[in-house]
């Protein structure tokens, strides 16, 4: 036990690698964060949240935090003065103006570090767990806060809210590995939303969405990349091309798929006229029509349908950020405090996550009770070895005297 305890406090170093100052210090130059900075420079104030974040299950406040400035183990962790301390408006103040740019790249960072540490896939259907390793699940989000609290933002009606809108791409085992936030209303539409999150740079990547991209020019686009979608289509302007031959039985747990086949579009709608494929299946538990709608040709269509059931995820995870990271109770209502926080938010779940998954714990909640009690464990060893090089040091030089 001993032993298994020693390398979990080795695991915890490993993990504040992620987040260490040799790491930050290349983006704070980049964009300047620290040009105003007084005392709570971004590799503290980053401690600082990753540190309240941790010990405080409720919802955080800019109160708490401060609180949480003052605590002897916060100060021993970020290797502070004994009198430092921030308090509720500085926090406020910092929260405002440090560049959000700054922290969505070290998320985004973390997150490619995450994912390539992944196993590899597995499951009942490895084509489709390892089409699923290779995609990118994309949906959107909404925050609402009272309007006169936001200060930036957009009103859906004339009700006395203001909306947020979150658009976040989830990669492998549901871990987020980018994600946007919108504030003009303008962005409510998911066909000029939702694109941003393309990386149109890198190829072979499977995009996997609802029905909020429907525009047929960007399905072109993203076969012109050399990328891939699915999705689902209400479309009835169509040209079959071809009648994909379909096994004696084609169904899953919960589809009977009727039919597969090659289309293209009206030039209207789609110009270029590129070739799509349409599977069409039935549900079984009310009988209702169901079409995909995709590029990918050399996968069954049983399989496209199982692939998309996944999509499913990225509505669970939505709701985990908003149920269990408090991430409606907003530290900042201005734009750039709001994005700043988003962005701690995901990097302190990807840490978490990584502890979970390499210590092999089944609930995320209790990998985050975990991570704090061992937290308070390396910190202990941290203290007690310095007092030991005290120690020996006082020693050496009584000896020699």
């Amino acid at each position: 036990m001993k032993n298994k305890h020693k390398q979990q406090l080795v695991k915890i170093s490993r993990l504040l690698g992620h987040v260490a100052a040799e790491k930050i210090e290349p983006l704070v130059g980049k964009h300047k964060a620290d040009f105003s900075a007084n005392k709570l420079h971004t590799a503290i104030f980053l401690k600082l949240f990753l540190y309240a974040w941790s010990f405080d299950r409720s919802e955080l406040s800019l109160r708490t935090i401060a609180e949480y400035s003052r605590s002897e183990t916060f100060k021993e962790l970020a290797e502070l003065d004994d009198d430092f301390s921030v308090g509720k408006s500085g926090l406020g103040e910092r929260l405002g103006r440090i560049p959000f740019q700054l922290f969505q790249e070290l998320f985004e960072q973390l997150a490619q570090e995450t994912l390539a540490a992944l196993p590899a896939p597995s499951g009942k259907n490895a084509v489709v767990a390892k089409l699923l390793q290779e995609s990118r699940i994309i949906d959107s989000t909404i925050i609402t806060l009272s309007a006169k609290l936001l200060k930036s933002g957009y009103k859906m009606n004339e009700d006395e809210h203001l909306h947020v809108k979150a658009s976040v791409a989830i990669a492998g085992r549901s871990i987020p590995v980018q994600a946007i936030i919108f504030t003009e209303k303008r962005d409510i539409n998911e066909n000029t939303a939702l694109p941003a999150l393309f990386t149109m740079a890198q190829q072979g990547i499977i995009y996997i969405f609802d029905r909020g991209i429907h525009k047929r020019s960007t399905y072109a686009d993203i076969v012109k990349s050399g990328n891939h979608f699915l999705s689902r289509t209400e479309a009835k302007q169509y040209s079959v091309t071809k009648m994909n031959p379909l096994p004696e039985v084609c169904e899953t747990p919960t589809l009977e798929i009727i039919q597969d086949s090659l289309i293209v579009f009206p030039k209207k709608l789609e110009p270029t006229q590129t070739t799509f494929r349409l599977i069409i299946g039935i549900t079984k538990k009310d009988e209702q029509e169901i079409t995909f709608i995709t590029d990918l040709t050399d996968v069954s269509a049983k399989d496209i349908t199982e692939l998309y059931r996944h999509r499913w995820s990225i509505e669970i995870f939505f709701r985990f950020l908003k149920q269990e990271l408090k991430l409606e109770s907003l530290l900042s209502y201005s734009e750039n405090g709001m994005k700043v926080h988003i962005y701690l938010t995901l990097i302190a779940f990807l840490l978490t996550w990584t502890f979970k998954e390499e210590n092999k714990i089944a609930s995320f909640k209790r990998a985050r009770e975990k991570l704090k009690l061992l937290l308070l464990d390396f910190l202990m060893e941290q203290v007690f070895e310095d007092g030991v090089r005290q120690g020996k040091l006082l020693q050496r030089r009584k000896d020699t005297s």
